[in-house]
């Protein structure tokens, strides 16, 4: 549980970094467009993942003879 949350955690705070920086980049873009961009998007990809590692890992056990 603790691997799925500090996984997604992670990715998403990268994500979400590289989305604001990227609208920041754009022309037109504030920064606080830019920032709720970066929060939408990181939180996401945060609890994309998280979820996808756990299903992973949820398999792995599943697998794992007895």
């Amino acid at each position: 549980m603790v691997l799925t949350l500090v996984t997604g955690g992670i990715v998403g705070l990268g994500v979400g970094i590289s989305s604001a920086v990227g609208a920041v980049l754009m022309r037109g873009v504030g920064l606080p467009t830019a920032l709720a961009i970066g929060c939408v998007v990181g939180i996401g990809t945060a609890i994309f993942t998280g979820l996808k590692a756990a299903v992973l890992l949820n398999q792995l056990v599943a697998e794992k003879p007895a």
